[in-house]
């Protein structure tokens, strides 16, 4: 059954929907072989093992709660006591975040954060370990941070973008009284967090870092850090123990343009790429994602407002230089990525596809900006290691004949 079919324009064309794809859970799949078992058994090798991390201590600071998977996504368990078998608590379809137990011991239960779907509109939740139910704090629609609670544990503070989509403000909320939350602050542009509380719950710490190196390649030096790409494959052809004609690049997020970058500016050196929610176009980019976000990015990459940045956008973009690719590809996209649209993976795979590249996509409708759920990891992943194999290594056995299972050779 084919994914529905979307529309994007690019440089003021507007282009048809993807070819039809099909469908593999939650997955939309294109140009993509059945996968091998016995390369999806070795891929479960790996992905079929559980961490556990801590989360926070008990009210009574004697038992630990930790996340680990159960299922799909990471659940919240609850171990008594040391060497104690853990009890898991929740049962959610999606993964949580921010678990904080309340300081007050008269209130048995924690705060949890969670989205839907990947979309990354977080809410605060307090889950009541009495009756195991949870209790909805914010507004249910926007983009909420928990900022911790007061020493007490009577309030707790957040940030939140309700007030316009966009800027991330302080907002305090009495949880003993029930009352609806209370704006301290609009703070312009985000990256502000609650470092502390007074003992006596009247006064918080706020904090925002900024820090100088990190602007190297802001603007328009943005391509000063491809170069850096160039350097290494230059290091790797010195080496005698590397082959620099099976070099392949993988990223994700800013990973996935710099391995879309890799694939413009060093196609020739280059095997694949594997390019994981990548920005195609730091113009679309700038203009599609979440109005929280697009200020503070167009401080580091540049405003698309501006002729001159403009000018640099249209020279840099990946999909402007698209034609430089001759190399395999694949690519994947969350559907509902709140930070590189999903209009960036299909433009990339639309002009990929037009110009006769092969080029693998997989697009999950239940993920934003990662690969949070199991079932989709295990294809993914799966799909990433036939193409290696197949692109990379030429079909060459990653299979151990070894019957110890302890690694591939």
């Amino acid at each position: 059954m084919p994914v529905d079919g979307l529309t994007f324009a690019q440089n003021g064309v507007q282009n048809t929907a993807l070819d039809a794809r099909k469908e593999i859970g939650n997955l939309g799949v294109e140009n993509i072989p059945a996968l091998p078992a016995d390369l999806l058994d070795r891929v479960d090798q790996y992905q079929n093992v559980r961490g556990a991390s801590f989360a926070d201590w008990d009210r009574d600071s004697k038992g630990l709660f930790i996340s680990t998977r159960f299922g799909d996504v990471p659940q919240i368990h609850h171990v008594a006591a040391p060497g104690a078998d853990w009890r898991q608590i929740t049962f959610f379809k999606e993964p949580l975040i921010d678990i904080s137990v309340c300081p007050d011991k008269a209130q048995n239960g924690f705060i949890y954060s969670r989205d839907n779907g990947g979309n990354e509109n977080y809410q605060i939740c307090f889950f009541n370990l009495v009756d195991g139910r949870s209790l909805l704090l914010t507004d249910g629609k926007s983009r909420n941070n928990f900022q911790g609670w007061n020493q007490a544990g009577t309030q707790l503070a957040f940030m939140s973008n309700q007030r316009n989509g966009a800027d991330l403000d302080l907002f305090l909320l009495d949880f003993k009284s029930g009352s609806k939350p209370t704006p301290l602050a609009e703070l312009k542009g985000g990256g502000w967090v609650v470092l502390d509380w007074s003992a006596d719950g009247k006064q918080m710490m706020l904090g925002n870092y900024k820090k100088t190196y990190v602007k190297l390649d802001n603007g328009p030096k943005r391509e000063d850090s491809v170069k850096d790409i160039g350097a290494l494959l230059d290091w790797i052809a010195k080496q005698p123990d590397l082959d620099a004609n099976r070099v392949g690049v993988i990223g994700g997020s800013y990973g996935g343009y710099m391995c879309l970058a890799t694939m413009t500016n060093y196609n020739d050196r280059m095997r694949c790429g594997i390019d994981l929610f990548g920005i195609g176009n730091f113009t679309t980019f700038l203009k599609n994602t979440s109005a929280y976000r697009a200020d503070l990015r167009r401080a580091e990459y540049g405003d698309e407002r501006d002729p001159a940045m403009q000018a640099v956008f249209e020279k840099i973009s990946p999909i402007n230089k698209i034609k430089n690719i001759t190399k395999p590809m694949l690519v994947y996209q969350g559907k509902n990525d709140p930070r590189v649209p999903l209009s960036e993976s299909e433009q990339m795979v639309s002009g990929l596809k037009q110009q006769g590249n092969t080029v693998w996509y997989i697009m999950a409708k239940d993920e934003g900006h990662s690969l949070a759920k199991k079932a989709n990891r295990d294809y993914t992943y799966g799909a990433m290691m036939l193409f290696l194999r197949d692109n990379l290594l030429n079909g060459a056995n990653l299979t151990n004949n070894s019957s110890s299972g302890n690694g591939s050779k």
